[in-house]
């Protein structure tokens, strides 16, 4: 695994299996982050999701005016 570390503790991790960790030194999915929160800071981004059968993509993020979760379909990246 590639390591970068700070004071001997893991910082960030990415194993042979191409999973990445931040904080830790094991990573239990494709991307995990631990003892922490992931933060995207541009209004316009969001979390894309795929849906199961490969066809449909959609963005989750924030309402401005109410802080609902929404969920836009979008053109798969």
């Amino acid at each position: 695994p590639l390591q970068i570390k700070f004071n001997g503790s893991p910082h960030l991790t990415m194993d042979t299996a191409g999973n990445v960790v931040i904080g830790a030194a094991t990573a239990t999915a494709k991307f995990h982050v631990a003892s922490g929160d992931a933060y995207i800071s541009t209004a316009t981004n969001g979390l894309i999701l795929k849906s199961p059968d490969g066809a449909t993509c959609s963005r989750v993020n924030v309402a401005n005016s109410t802080g609902v979760l929404v969920s836009t379909v979008i053109t798969c990246p």
